[in-house]
Order: structure tokens, then C-alpha cells, then sequence
């Protein structure tokens, strides 16, 4: 059996092969600050390089680098440019994140120091940044609405059937750091899938035999809830369908049929469901125009009020 040592030394090695790519492409960025497809691989080093740092104990890597995506998160919704500020910053924490990296550091306090005052320069770059964006958008108006397929803030409901297959567990990946991930990005309901547990006799211990249905209703995009399986997409089956542009957790009705279907452990019917989830997400945009209706109303009478009484007042 592998020891946790084994695992953190092969996550080390794929580590400092993703920042050597990572230079590369910060260099791309700076010669094409446009090109989306080279932002979304800087964004998708600094995911991986979160996520398995807080897989493998190196809690500082995680840190920094979770402060680094949330920028080129911001970059790929618009919110921010690819400024010369941020890619040295970036560039400069290159040779950090190879640091980060070494369990048996010499001078841990000092790394500690120097890492603090990276994230000292990054937060204010942004500081910067957003200051610079602010005076922009009140020069010109801009739209982000195409990085993500929707309207910001509004939300949508997806089914995602997650099969990780029998092998996921031997490169180190915990299944339930990705889960609760998820969770973060939402209100969840997962149903973990047992049928395919053998004879206990038949069971090894770094196998995993478990599959997983998630509903999840969320104002992040597909692109966003597929970021979270990118340690284990290569090896996984991973579907995401969109249910529909409304919260299906707003019916108690689907809430229970959830319940159902979890107790018996029944297959699903994601045609059922797309079509529920689409009853629901009529009952609801009736409800929000018949609110908005009687607040029209409550408005108009109000005037209507005010106006005769200003009639018999100066009448």
C-alpha cells in the first residue's frame, strides 16, 4: 500500500511540472493579454494547484494560490483586465509556489514572511486594479454577461452524474474535498450511489466503488462546476445538465421526490426531471409577476390615495 509520503511526493513532482507550464503561459498572456484560451489554462493551474495543495498539506500554496485564482477568476468574467501589474505580480510569485512546494524548506519563517508579503503586493495590485476598472465603467458601459451564459446573479439548477471510477483514490484524490467544494458553490443534494459495492471479501481498501447524483442550484456557470472535477476528469465519467433557469429547491415537492429516489435507490429519469424542473420554473416566474403585479398595484393605489387627498387639501 502507498504511504500519504508517496502520494505528496508524485503531487510534487506534477506541482512544479504545472508552474514551469505556468510560466510559459503568463509569458503567452503578456504577449496576447487577449487570448482566452491561454488565460483559462493560467486560471486552471492555480485551481489545480489549491486544490492539491490543501489535499497534501501544503496549506501556505493552497492559500496563495486560492488568492491568485480568485483574480483570474475575476479576469475570465471581465471584471478585471490582464494588466502589466497583475502578470508581474503573477510572474513573481512563480519562483514562491516552487518554495511552497518544498516540505523540508531550511528557513520555514522566513518563506512564511516572504509569502505574506507576496500576498501584501498582490492585494494591492488589485486594490489598484479595481480602482482603474471603476473609473473605466463610468466612462463606458460594458457587458459581461457572455462569460458565463446568464445574467450575474441569476440563478439555475444543474444534475450532475458523477462516476469516478474504481481507480480514482490510488493518485491520493479525495472525493469528499471535491463534494464539499461543490457544496460551497450552492444548496446541494447528493445522493451517493452504493449498488456497486462488491462482497466484502471482494473490497479493497484504495478502490473506490461509489458513484454520485447531485442536484445543485447555483448563479455559477457550467465552466465553474466543472472546474471542481479537474483532478479527476481525465479518469471520470462527469455529466452536467442544466435543469432549468430557476432554484428547484423551492418546491417541496421535488425535495421529496429527491428523498424517494435516494431511499430506494432508484434510477433516474432526466427527462422527468428536466420536465419538473420546468413546471417549477413556471410556477415560479408566475409568482414573481404576480408579486411584482400586486406591488404595481399597492403603488398605484398609493398614488391614487395621494392625489385625492392633495385634491381635497388644495381643492
Amino acid at each position: 500500500m502507498q504511504s500519504f509520503e508517496s502520494f505528496q511526493y508524485k503531487f510534487i513532482e506534477e506541482a512544479l511540472d504545472s508552474i514551469n507550464d505556468l510560466e510559459k503561459y503568463l509569458l503567452e498572456l503578456e504577449l496576447s493579454p487577449d487570448n482566452k484560451s491561454v488565460l483559462e489554462k493560467v486560471f486552471r493551474v492555480m485551481h489545480s494547484l489549491k486544490g492539491g495543495g490543501a489535499m497534501f498539506g501544503f496549506e501556505r500554496l493552497s492559500e496563495f494560490t486560492h488568492r491568485m485564482e480568485n483574480i483570474y477568476d475575476l479576469i475570465r468574467e471581465g471584471k478585471l483586465d490582464v494588466s502589466v501589474n497583475i502578470l508581474s505580480v503573477t510572474l513573481k510569485s512563480v519562483d514562491l509556489l516552487r518554495a511552497l512546494l518544498d516540505p523540508e524548506h531550511p528557513n520555514p519563517e522566513s518563506l512564511k514572511q516572504r509569502c505574506k508579503k507576496m500576498m501584501a503586493q498582490v492585494d494591492e495590485v488589485i486594490k489598484e486594479e479595481a480602482h482603474t476598472m471603476l473609473l473605466n465603467s463610468s466612462l463606458k458601459s460594458s457587458s459581461y454577461d457572455e462569460c458565463d451564459e446568464r445574467d450575474e446573479g441569476e440563478i439555475a439548477s444543474y444534475y450532475i452524474h458523477f462516476y469516478p471510477g474504481v481507480e480514482v483514490l490510488k493518485n491520493g484524490t479525495n472525493i469528499l474535498y471535491l463534494l464539499d467544494e461543490l457544496s460551497q458553490m450552492g444548496e446541494t443534494y447528493i445522493i451517493a450511489r452504493t449498488k456497486e459495492i462488491p462482497l466484502l471479501e471482494d473490497i479493497t481498501s484504495k478502490s473506490c466503488y461509489l458513484f454520485w447524483d447531485i442536484f445543485i442550484a447555483t448563479t455559477c456557470g457550467r465552466d465553474a462546476l466543472m472546474d471542481i472535477f479537474i483532478f479527476v476528469e481525465d479518469e471520470s465519467v462527469i455529466e452536467i445538465n442544466e435543469l432549468g433557469k430557476t432554484d428547484i429547491f423551492i418546491d417541496k415537492g421535488f425535495a421529496s421526490q429527491l428523498e424517494k429516489i435516494k431511499l430506494g435507490n432508484d434510477e433516474l429519469d432526466f427527462e422527468q426531471l428536466s420536465q419538473l424542473c420546468q413546471e417549477i420554473g413556471k410556477v415560479d416566474s408566475e409568482n414573481r409577476n404576480q408579486n411584482r403585479n400586486d406591488n404595481n398595484r399597492k403603488s398605484g393605489a398609493h398614488t391614487d390615495i395621494k392625489d385625492r387627498s392633495l385634491s381635497l387639501q388644495y381643492g
